[in-house]
């Protein structure tokens, strides 16, 4: 696979990245270059990069896997934890001052090797083929949720939020569904907001203590969705948790109501 296929807009091969095997420079033909018609068998010069055998999926055919899954809490899950890798990326890309990605989502794949449940989600470079249009970051969410999770009960906060399309958007719906994957969901939260961020900083502190304690004693290659709950623990906190879970409260007062993408 070429290396333009492969680069990461994010430096230095980060966690959005795919981590290769071993590259190298060689002559191949030019058709397997990205932007270049299917037809030219030119030998052009190019970096080739050698990866692990992995499933990819585009963000559309893996949601259309997840709509055919039975149970639709496992439904549920893999699709709120892939959407939450997208608006993670979406918002590295926001940080680097990046305002607009192809609402094809083509900018993103989903690999996934055998040890894995769930797979990684890979920000590509992709150069623009004019076959899809751009649009905002919080757009892109959009097409991303419509094709994961459709009918969840999160769904129309989510909508909402994504609407809005303020800065802090993508922020709200990281950390509704970081609250929502791995949140306390037996815990009595209290009705003001001091009571609960002390519950939560409770919770919090403990959950930390329990999971970095289990693992530096079993010292195991975690998988992807055990690294995402991992920096959740290490990078959230007691008010961000709160505000995610008076968004929660609020979505479920409100009732059932159709979604409008």
């Amino acid at each position: 696979m070429a290396d333009q296929c492969l680069q990461s807009n994010i430096p230095s091969r980060g966690c959005f990245a795919l981590c290769p095997i071993t590259e190298f420079s060689d002559v191949v033909p030019a058709h397997y270059l990205p932007g270049q018609p299917k037809d030219k068998t030119d030998l052009v010069q190019a970096c080739v990069v050698v990866l692990t055998r992995m499933q990819a999926d585009t963000i559309q055919t893996y949601g259309a896997t997840l709509r055919g899954r039975i149970p639709e809490e496992e439904q549920w899950r893999d699709g709120s934890f892939v959407l939450l890798q997208l608006v993670n990326g979406l918002k590295t890309l926001q940080a680097q001052g990046i305002e607009e990605a192809p609402l094809s989502l083509s900018s993103f794949v989903l690999c996934r090797e055998e040890r894995d449940l769930q797979p990684r989600l890979c920000v590509l470079q992709v150069p623009g083929t004019g076959d899809s249009e751009d649009g905002s970051l919080c757009q892109c969410a959009l097409a991303a949720l419509r094709e994961l999770l459709p009918t969840a009960a999160v769904t129309p906060l989510i909508s909402d939020l994504l609407h809005c399309e303020r800065a802090v958007s993508l922020s709200q719906v990281k950390s509704v569904l970081e609250f929502s994957l791995w949140g306390p969901a037996d815990v009595a939260l209290g009705a003001s907001s001091c009571d609960r961020e002390l519950v939560l900083q409770r919770w919090l502190d403990l959950e930390r203590a329990t999971v970095l304690h289990g693992l530096v004693h079993t010292r195991v290659e975690l998988t992807v969705f055990e690294e995402c709950h991992l920096l959740f623990l290490v990078r959230t906190s007691a008010k961000i948790m709160c505000e995610a879970s008076v968004l929660l409260d609020s979505n479920s007062a409100s009732g059932p109501e159709t979604t409008s993408f």
